[in-house]
């Protein structure tokens, strides 16, 4: 069991030392502006702050698979997500998104 325990342990830290040397260099700014203007994300990311968005190419799609993902599974995001890609044609924009209606945002599973 202690086996166990020490190669998740480390796992753990491979994978903490590995998302820091990712994370982008505005990244630091950007908690520092975030916890100045709101009182809940100076608690927050102090406790919580390891964590960063991974791109996914450009910013929008990066943001929409972080909205899409919020409070799901994975495989669950990934459905959704698909559903999202074909009701776009492929193609996920502010544009695209804006073009859907509320009925085609509902059944691609958004809420």
């Amino acid at each position: 069991m202690t086996a166990v325990k020490d190669k998740t342990a480390k796992a753990d830290k491979l994978e903490a030392s590995s998302l820091q040397d990712v994370a982008p260099d505005y990244w630091e700014q950007a908690c520092k502006e975030l916890m100045k203007q709101d009182r809940i994300l100076k608690k927050l990311i102090p406790k919580y702050g390891s964590g960063f968005l991974v791109t996914r190419g450009d910013p929008f799609n990066t943001l929409a698979r972080a909205i899409v993902g919020q409070q799901i599974s994975v495989a669950a995001a990934q459905s959704v997500w698909e559903k999202v890609l074909a009701a776009n044609k492929k193609k996920v924009t502010p544009n695209n998104i804006l073009a859907l209606s509320i009925e085609e945002l509902r059944a691609a599973g958004l809420s």
